[in-house]
């Protein structure tokens, strides 16, 4: 596919002859996220999230016909063989259902909470939808398999934590992805499409990723190592054959950052894989996909302590980060790098050769092969000199370049490529746009563009200050926010405006990330863990100039930073109801007994003061709204689960000595409905 030589043209129609591909066919899929194509590609269809609507366009016009009401924040749509449309609406626990040629939602089908995932089965006949949580619970998320000619639910299944997407590979296995991760950081896990049961809770990529630290007993090997974890598994996809698969998303550093802050760097700007300089890095996992799916991944222990990249490999390598490319014309010479950051979709192009991802922090789409690393075939790049992959890294156009201080990220979060080779399109959610990418000189496979901008007409639905403080806060590219070294954006942590279940290690001590939105930022000041910053301005200086290595932002941008993180609603909890259940109502009665409300009281739960609760130190007193999908817990993240948090019996965190077993139980249960 897209913008092949006629000789892989051919392959693609081959490969489609011999696998019956189909667009958005389960594993063979060409579209993902807020963008799909009608069976003959003559229509494009695509989300827009803020507006809660799905634009039809006429794509040899390049001209939107109508607009189709959904639910609220819709994220993703794919389109089956008869040519239905299905979208996930995060904010309605539905996804909505469009027949061929109506112009309204004729039927919706009721799904767990923030639906994120969708994949059809390969003939056709059943959408599997997938939950991050359930209808009732946090604890688990949710998969369901749809009969798409009567709607009936055929079987709901619960998950693991937190899934986000889903890829099927064969008549009887789907991978799914986890977002936020776990205590090895997230994970990929097999399904039974039968039965809906997981067969292999995880595939290891905790154990590939940091192989050496985990299996070397040799000191000169471990020592100064660096291992990572997965993070923020965007989305999943299999080639044509179903034997190959990938999944996207974030490296996190898990040992501890020796660098000191600086204006000049920044804790993020100390070292990373595979001659990547961030700590937090774009992520490329590949697994090959059998009786068992198995990850094949760089050992970036190996890579960090040692500054070794496996070449002999037919796989991309797992980090991506920043991309150097050739220069044209000067044959296999590093050009000037281009951070790759943020990925949000992906799709395999039907011969299989090659893996486009979209990249919303950076406001990019790269193209990668899939099953080797050294360029060929006229191609540019020279994987033994730029340390990459990479075909090419095309700019969305209403993007800016490297460095510009004006933020104008497009928040681009979905692709979909034609059979027949000549055109991809992305969306834009910030900018409300279709951007068409093509060559039509017919150059070198490297030097794909951009070829067109179909302006959708839909206005923002947050007011000027909270757009711009939207596309600051996802931006990984302006030097006012992060250094040249580091290129991450606020979201490269703070997942969504969320956290990311992470534990960092820096100077100063074990840090997770908390989430930002739910909890009145502005409403409860001081901020930070230690609640050393009176104001969001100060907060903002130390972690853009300090931990990131921006330049900094003045208070009007600050103000807007802000003002869009406020604008975000919390994430949706399951377990809180319109009246609480007989162990909430108790449990509320426990977190008096125990006095937990001396601390955690008023609006946000918090009064706002300082104190020492055994844990080392003297630390803010955290909000409570949200604790269900926040996890783990405390400021250096011990406790895993609140369950975790309340074990034992003392009087140093509120008077939990008071409470019995039983009460200790139903405090957990009250607490998840905050």
């Amino acid at each position: 596919m897209g913008f092949m030589k006629k000789g892989l043209l051919a392959g693609a129609a081959a490969t489609a002859l011999l696998f019956g591909c189909n667009n958005n066919q389960g594993g063979t899929s060409t579209s993902s996220g807020s963008l799909a194509l009608s069976q003959d590609d003559s229509h494009l269809y695509a989300v827009d999230t803020d507006n809660g609507v799905v634009s039809v366009i006429d794509t040899k016009t390049d001209t939107k016909m109508f607009d189709v009401k959904v639910g609220s924040r819709p994220s993703r749509v794919i389109v089956g063989k008869d040519d239905t449309i299905y979208v996930t609406n995060r904010g309605s626990r539905i996804v909505s259902v469009i027949r061929n040629g109506d112009q309204t939602s004729t039927a919706q089908i009721a799904t767990g909470v923030d639906p994120t995932g969708m994949a059809l089965s390969l003939d056709g006949k059943t959408l599997y939808i997938v939950s991050a949580t359930g209808k009732e619970t946090t604890e688990t998320g949710l998969l369901q398999a749809i009969d798409t000619a009567t709607l009936d639910v055929k079987y709901e299944k619960p998950l693991f934590s937190e899934p986000r997407s889903i890829a099927v590979v064969s008549d009887t296995k789907a991978l799914i992805t986890q977002f936020k991760g776990d205590v090895d950081g997230a994970e990929v896990a097999e399904v039974d499409l039968k039965t809906g049961e997981t067969m292999n809770n995880k595939v290891g990529l905790y154990n590939a990723l940091n192989a050496t630290k985990v299996s070397s007993g040799d000191p000169a090997l471990t020592a100064g190592f660096a291992s990572f974890k997965t993070r923020g598994l965007t989305d999943v996809v299999a080639t044509p054959d179903g034997r190959r698969a990938f999944t996207v998303g974030v490296l996190a550093r898990e040992d501890a950052i020796g660098r000191k802050p600086s204006s000049s760097g920044g804790y993020y700007s100390s070292g990373g894989p595979c001659n990547v300089g961030a700590v937090a890095s774009e992520a490329i996992i590949t697994m090959d996909v059998g009786s068992t799916t198995q990850a094949k991944t760089d050992d970036l222990t190996d890579c960090a302590s040692r500054g070794t990249v496996n070449t002999d490999v037919d796989y991309p390598p797992t980090a991506a980060g920043a991309s150097r490319l050739a220069t044209p014309g000067v044959g296999s010479s590093p050009a000037a790098t281009t951070p790759v950051q943020g990925p949000t979709a992906a799709v395999v192009d039907p011969t299989g050769e090659w893996l486009f991802i979209v990249n919303r922090e950076t406001s990019n789409v790269a193209v990668v092969p899939t099953s080797r690393r050294q360029s060929r075939d006229g191609e540019l790049n020279d994987f033994n000199k730029t340390g990459n992959s990479f075909r090419s890294v095309v700019g969305i156009a209403g993007g800016r370049g490297v460095n510009d201080d004006i933020a104008n990220n497009t928040g681009s979060d979905g692709i979909a490529l034609t059979k027949d080779g000549t055109r991809a399109y992305v969306y834009n959610q910030f900018n409300h746009t279709v951007t068409r990418l093509g060559n039509p000189d017919k150059g070198p496979t490297s030097e794909v563009r951009n070829v067109a901008t179909i302006n959708l007409g839909l206005q923002d639905t947050l007011n000027a200050d909270q757009v711009k403080g939207r596309r600051m806060f996802f931006d990984a590219q302006s030097s006012s926010i992060s250094s040249e070294l580091t290129h991450v954006a606020c979201s490269t942590c703070h997942l969504e405006g969320r956290d990311d279940g992470h534990v960092w290690s820096f100077p100063d001590g074990l840090r997770q990330t908390p989430t930002l939105v739910g909890r009145g930022i502005r409403q409860t000041y001081p901020l930070h863990w230690k609640g050393q910053f009176s104001n969001f301005d100060e907060f903002m200086l130390h972690t853009v100039q300090e931990r990131m290595g921006g330049s900094g932002l003045d208070a009007t941008r600050d103000d807007q930073v802000a003002q869009y993180l406020e604008s975000v609603p919390a994430p949706e909890n399951a377990n809180a109801k319109a009246q609480l259940s007989a162990a909430q109502v108790r449990g509320q009665a426990a977190f008096e007994k125990a006095q937990c409300s001396t601390c955690h009281s008023g609006e946000f739960l918090t009064n706002k003061t300082q104190v020492d609760v055994k844990t080392g130190d003297v630390y803010d007193v955290p909000s409570l709204k949200g604790l269900a999908r926040s996890a783990p817990y405390l400021h250096d993240g011990r406790s895993s689960t609140l369950a975790e948090r309340l074990a034992g019996s003392d009087t140093n965190h509120g008077n939990t000595a008071a409470l019995s077993e039983p009460e200790k139980q139903d405090l957990v249960e009250y607490l998840k409905t905050l």
